[in-house]
């Protein structure tokens, strides 16, 4: 039998080992999974994890390869907290190793949003005479008042859903997106995956002409889409300046990370670095602060504008980013 050990920490590079570890016993006979040494979880590189498994899992299934997970009577009888908290959720069996909740159990609280699918086809059937985005708004306001209070927090945090989520539905060609969210002392971090096309696969069918290893950096520019509207006056239109906007909310107010194509970035206030990641589809990590959350739309206004500014720069081409981009709903 072979292992898989799951890292101590369950961060982004974490993620990243365990997803290297998954390539090389891909066609192994049995391989048995060891969550034992479990120090603590991380929404961004939980998810990653978790997809890694499920498609890891489900792959080997598929070829009558078995996977297990190891020394479950050892974990039923840990005081580790990461582990009670991951039994709790949902998340072995969200990969397909039967053990603990089920997915969807658990309702989340005042610090986290569990294991979370949500798929577009549902809210398309909840839209009925409004326009499918504004759903998309509802949901997101929802998530976003089970992990924070105020009103200016809720402002904040809802956009950031909403935008990415958004941009998942508008360009990965995805049916669904999986999330995870927890709330610290005073920040809150929001993780995202879809299993769509990717931004490199996304961004050539627009004819954009970039090399794989450079398609996260071009895809956070302002301006760029693969379904850029220009004229459209519906305040959902797109305008190429979603990752954009939300990348530089991350490094103003905390972090953020985008894998796709081979590759994951992390850009924080002072530096950015760049990792390989074998991951077909699109993650997003988003930290901001809920320190000074009152002066968010003050801090999204002059990150739009500069955007606005670059891009006519870059292109020659004057345009705004989009009502819903702005933070205008009305």
């Amino acid at each position: 039998m072979e292992t898989v050990a799951c890292p101590q920490h369950w961060n982004t590079l974490g993620a990243i080992s365990l997803n290297r570890r998954h390539q090389e016993l891909i066609n192994a006979p049995d391989v048995g999974v060891d969550v034992r040494s479990i120090d603590f979880v991380k929404p961004f590189g939980t998810l990653l994890i978790a997809e890694s498994l499920r498609i890891f899992v489900l792959n080997r299934a598929e070829r009558g390869l078995t996977t297990h997970l190891i020394g479950e009577n050892q974990i039923i009888k840990s005081t580790s907290n990461a582990l009670s908290y991951l039994k709790y959720f949902g998340f072995f069996h969200f990969v397909r190793l039967s053990y603990g909740n089920k997915t969807g159990i658990a309702p989340g609280s005042n610090t986290y949003i569990p294991i979370t699918e949500i798929k577009f086809e549902n809210l398309i059937k909840k839209a009925e005479d409004i326009q499918f985005q504004d759903t998309i708004k509802r949901k997101c306001d929802k998530l976003a008042t089970i992990i924070v209070n105020d009103d200016y927090s809720k402002l904040l945090v809802g956009y950031c859903f909403r935008e990415i989520i958004r941009n998942v539905y508008e360009h990965s060609h995805a049916n669904y997106c999986v999330i995870m969210a927890q709330k610290y002392s005073n920040q809150v971090e929001i993780a995202i995956l879809d299993t769509g096309i990717g931004i490199y696969e996304s961004l050539r069918s627009a004819d954009c002409v970039v090399e794989p290893q450079h398609a996260l950096r071009y895809a956070l520019l302002p301006g760029v889409s693969r379904a850029l509207n220009l004229e459209s006056k519906n305040r959902w239109a797109n305008s190429g300046f979603g990752l954009y906007v939300l990348s530089e909310l991350g490094k103003k107010m905390g972090a953020f990370e985008i894998c796709s194509s081979g590759n994951i970035l992390s850009c924080y206030p002072k530096h950015e670095n760049i990792n390989t990641l074998n991951y077909s589809g699109t993650g997003i990590r988003l930290v901001v602060s809920l320190k000074n959350a009152e002066y968010f739309p003050n801090v999204l206004q002059s990150i739009v504008e500069q955007g606005e500014q670059e891009t006519f720069t870059r292109t020659g081409i004057r345009h705004s980013a989009s009502m819903s981009t702005h933070g205008l709903w009305g």
